[in-house]
C-alpha cells in the first residue's frame, strides 16, 4: 500500500487521472478497493492451502494415535474413551468453522493497516518513511491495550487517564480485540459478538483513516 500512491507520481499516472473529472477521495477509495481485494484473494488461497494441509494432517494424527491406543494395555472401556477423548479433541482444535474466525481477524486487521499506510502515504514523501510509520503504529496497536491496563489500574477513578487512553485508542487502532487467535488454538469458541465487534472496529477505523487521507490528500500539491 505504500508503494501506490508514490509510484503513481512518479509513473505521473496520477496526474493523468486527477486531470480528468475524478475526486481525490474517489482515487482513495479506488486504491484501497485493490488493497482490499488483493488482501481478501491471497487470504483465500493461503486458507485454502492451510485448511488442506491441516485436514491430511489432522487425519494422520488421529489414525496413528488410535492405532497406537489399541496396543495399549487396559480395558476396552478404558481404550473406547480415551479414543472418545482424542475423537472430541481433533474436533475442538483441528479443522472446525472456528478456526475461521481466526484467519477472519488476520484478514480484518490487515485491511486495517492498509488503510494505515494509505493514510501515511498520503502525508509523506518517502516511501521507506511511510513504511517505518506503519510499522511503528502496528507496534503501538499491539502494545497499547497494555499501557491502558496500566494506566487505568493505577489511576482507574480518574478522568484524565481515560481521555487519554480514548485519545489513542482513536488514532492508533487498538489490534487486542483482533486478537483470537491464541483463543482459536486452544479450542475456545469465539462468540459472535466478538465477530460483530471486529467488523465494527474494522469499519470505525477505515472511515476514520480514509477521511484523514481525503483531508491531507486534497491540500498536498502534486
Amino acid at each position: 500500500t505504500a508503494l501506490l500512491i508514490p509510484r503513481d507520481v512518479e509513473d505521473r499516472t496520477l496526474y493523468t487521472i486527477l486531470c480528468k473529472p475524478v475526486p481525490r477521495l474517489e482515487y482513495l477509495l479506488g486504491k484501497l478497493t485493490g488493497v482490499v481485494w488483493l488482501i481478501f484473494i491471497s487470504v483465500i488461497c493461503m486458507d485454502v492451502l492451510f485448511c488442506t494441509v491441516l485436514h491430511f494432517k489432522e487425519k494422520a494424527v488421529v489414525e496413528q494415535h488410535m492405532e497406537s491406543l489399541q496396543y495399549r494395555p487396559g480395558t476396552q472401556e478404558t481404550k473406547e474413551k480415551a479414543v472418545a477423548e482424542l475423537i472430541e479433541l481433533s474436533q475442538k482444535q483441528g479443522l472446525t468453522w472456528n478456526l475461521q474466525a481466526a484467519v477472519l481477524a488476520i484478514m480484518l486487521k490487515a485491511v486495517v493497516l492498509a488503510a494505515v499506510a494509505l493514510l501515511m502515504s498520503t502525508a509523506a514523501s518517502s516511501t521507506m518513511f511511510t513504511i517505518m510509520s506503519s510499522l511503528a503504529i502496528m507496534i503501538i496497536g499491539h502494545a497499547q491495550s497494555m499501557a491502558r491496563e496500566y494506566l487505568l489500574g493505577e489511576h482507574a477513578g480518574e478522568t484524565l487517564p481515560r481521555l487519554i487512553s480514548g485519545a489513542v485508542a482513536l488514532i492508533f487502532p487498538d489490534f487486542k480485540s483482533f486478537d483470537i487467535v491464541d483463543a482459536v488454538v486452544l479450542g475456545d469458541t469465539v462468540p459472535f459478538s466478538a465477530l460483530g465487534q471486529m467488523f465494527g472496529l474494522t469499519a470505525v477505523y477505515l472511515i476514520l483513516y480514509m477521511l484523514a487521507a481525503w483531508i491531507l490528500f486534497s491540500d498536498k500539491e502534486l
